[in-house]
C-alpha cells in the first residue's frame, strides 16, 4: 500500500481533530515557537486556513469538534476551556476548571455535552450550552491523557499518563465497567472502534493494543514502532487503524489481522485523524501537519499530475500494488 503527500501546513501540531465536514483544527504552534497556543482551523479539500487564533496560555492541550461541526471546544494550561463558534469564528464561552492541564476532550454522540480530563485525574462531563459541570468522578488511574466515548454515547474510556491501564465506565451510572490491563508502560491515547464492540489504546511501550470491548481481552497487539505511541486511530469504517509514534512514523495495519501495510516517516509524531470519508490521514509533527491520500484513484491523480512521463508497469506494482498501470483518463 502506498500513500502520497496533498498538502503540508507549516506548523507544529499538538492535538488534531477532525469535523464531520472537511475542516480539521489543531492545537498548533508556529515551527519556530513550539508554545502551542494557537487554535488553527483549515479546510483539507485546498489546504486553506479558514480560522486561527490564540487559544490558551501558555499552551493548548485538548480539542475536539462538536458533532454538528458548529463547535471547536479547547482545553489547555490556562485553568479554562473555551468553546468557539466555527459560523462566525468567534469565542463563545470561557469554562473555568480546576484543572491545571487539559489533556483531551471528547463530545457525546449527542451533542449535548462533552468530557474533559487531565492533570487532576478527574472526569468532568459539561453542558455544552452553558458550561455547567453535569458530573464529576475520580478515575483512580492518576492524570489522565486521553477520553473517548463509546459510539452510542453509553460508555466512556480513559487512559493515564501516569500508569499503564484503561478503564471503561458506565456514562449513566459512573460505574466502572472493566479495567484493561496489558501494556507495560504508560498510556497515551484511547479509542472505540466505530461499531462500539473495540477499543484500542497506545502507550510508551512502543505498542498499541486492540481490545474487546465487551470482555476486556487482548484481541491485537500492534508491534513494530521503537519508542512511544502517541495515538492510535481506527479508519472510519473500522478496517484499518493508524498509529503515531515518537520514532518519526506513522503506521497503517489491517485491523483484523494486525499486518503492518504502510509505514510513512515524518518528525516526532504528536497526533494523526482519518479525514470522515476514510481517504486521507491527518498526521501532526514537531514541524508540519500533513494531509496524506490513501485511495489508489487519487494516489494515482496524484502522481500523475507530479509525473511529467508516464509510469513503468514496474512503477505501478511497485508503488500502487496493482499488476497494470491505471488507464489514463
Amino acid at each position: 500500500m502506498m500513500a502520497l503527500e496533498m498538502y503540508t501546513f507549516r506548523k507544529a501540531a499538538r492535538s488534531i481533530f477532525g469535523s464531520v465536514s472537511t475542516w480539521i483544527a489543531a492545537a498548533s504552534a508556529e515551527p519556530e515557537t513550539y508554545n502551542f497556543d494557537l487554535l488553527t482551523v483549515w479546510n483539507t479539500q485546498n489546504g486553506k486556513i479558514l480560522f486561527e487564533s490564540k487559544s490558551h496560555e501558555p499552551e493548548a492541550g485538548g480539542i475536539a469538534f462538536s458533532p454538528d461541526s458548529k463547535e471547536v471546544a479547547t482545553g489547555g494550561g490556562d485553568q479554562t476551556i473555551k468553546l468557539w463558534d466555527m459560523s462566525d469564528s468567534t469565542l463563545r464561552l470561557t469554562i473555568p476548571i480546576k484543572d491545571d492541564f487539559i489533556w483531551d476532550i471528547a463530545y457525546h454522540p449527542n451533542g449535548g455535552s462533552f468530557a474533559a480530563v487531565g492533570s487532576t485525574g478527574m472526569i468532568r462531563m459539561y453542558d455544552r450550552k452553558t458550561g455547567k459541570v453535569l458530573a464529576s468522578w475520580d478515575a483512580g488511574l492518576g492524570e489522565l491523557s486521553a477520553v473517548a466515548f463509546s459510539p452510542d454515547g453509553s460508555r466512556l474510556a480513559v487512559v493515564s499518563n501516569q500508569g499503564n491501564d484503561a478503564k471503561i465506565w458506565d456514562v449513566a451510572t459512573r460505574k466502572e465497567l472493566l479495567t484493561l490491563k496489558g501494556h507495560t508502560d504508560i498510556n497515551w491515547g484511547v479509542e472505540f472502534s466505530p461499531d462500539g464492540t473495540r477499543v484500542i489504546t497506545s502507550g510508551s511501550d512502543g505498542t498499541a493494543r486492540v481490545w474487546d470491548a465487551a470482555t476486556g481481552k487482548i484481541l491485537l497487539t500492534l508491534s513494530g514502532h521503537t519508542s512511544t505511541v502517541v495515538k492510535a486511530r481506527f479508519s472510519p469504517n473500522g478496517k484499518r487503524i493508524a498509529t503515531a509514534a515518537k520514532d518519526g512514523t506513522t503506521r497503517l495495519w489491517d485491523a483484523v489481522t494486525g499486518k503492518e501495510l504502510l509505514s510513512l516517516e515524518s518528525f516526532s509524531t504528536n497526533d494523526l485523524k482519518f479525514t470522515p470519508d476514510g481517504k486521507h490521514l491527518v498526521i501532526g509533527d514537531s514541524v508540519n501537519i500533513q494531509v496524506v491520500a490513501l485511495t489508489i484513484d487519487e494516489l494515482t491523480q496524484i502522481a500523475r499530475s507530479r509525473l511529467t512521463r508516464s509510469w513503468t508497469e514496474e512503477e505501478c506494482q511497485k508503488y500502487l500494488h496493482v499488476q497494470e498501470c491505471p488507464a489514463a483518463p
